[in-house]
């Protein structure tokens, strides 16, 4: 739901011709289903998701359910705050407020874990806990590094300006510090790497039950 009009149905036809089930977090970068109107709501794998109708394959998760997978619960969050904000607004690009989980939604998250007594298999989110950020992903330093090569060149573009809001990642961390969980997924910096339990994808496809040794495919 990236444009919100019907370039998204026509993506999604696309996607939903496949054989597959699509069980999507969102991100930062399109519209809530909530919001969309088209959306109803159904039960899968122990927990809550949003469906449309038109395409019975795709679906999206609600943060804070739990889902279980071959026996394995696993606690989904999305969104995130995108660093673009300002260049979005100004260039008149998609842009969503509700982009990262508000208090409700935190609230619901930290309610359904303590229920588990905070022991989780694992964690399925958009971004990650603020230790793990893969800084050398960032756009300002991606930036400064041409910046420094080419400095010349730089000074004839307009420098990007990040709109920095790190309290998804605080709040991540936070509930990190006190979970017993084995594995952590995430997204969000378009990068394919591992730290201690948490696993960042962006092109890598792997099973969700990965051993810890590595010795599992």
């Amino acid at each position: 739901n990236y444009y919100d009009d019907k370039r998204d149905d026509k993506l999604k036809s696309e996607i939903s011709s496949l054989n597959i089930t699509l069980f999507c977090l969102h991100g930062n970068k399109e519209n809530r289903p909530q919001n969309v109107g088209t959306y109803g709501i159904r039960s899968f794998c122990g927990g809550k998701v949003y469906y449309e109708p038109k395409y019975p394959n795709i679906y999206f998760a609600i943060d804070g359910e739990i889902y279980t997978f071959e026996g394995k619960k696993y606690m989904v969050v999305g969104g995130a705050h995108s660093v673009d904000k300002l260049r979005c607004l100004e260039e008149k690009k998609p842009f969503w407020f509700d982009e990262m989980p508000n208090s409700e939604t935190k609230a619901r998250v930290e309610s359904r874990l303590a229920e588990e007594n905070n022991r989780i298999y694992g964690m399925l989110t958009h971004t990650c806990p603020i230790e793990y950020l893969p800084t050398e992903m960032f756009m300002s330093t991606r930036q400064n590094a041409v910046v420094k090569r080419k400095p010349r060149k730089a000074k004839s573009k307009k420098l990007f300006k990040p709109d920095i809001d790190r309290s998804t990642e605080i709040w991540l961390s936070e509930l990190e510090t006190k979970l017993d969980y084995n594995i952590w997924f995430c997204g969000h910096y378009h990068i394919d790497k591992q730290l201690d339990k948490i696993h960042m994808l962006c092109n890598d496809i792997r099973p969700l039950h990965l051993g810890l040794s590595g010795d599992e495919k």
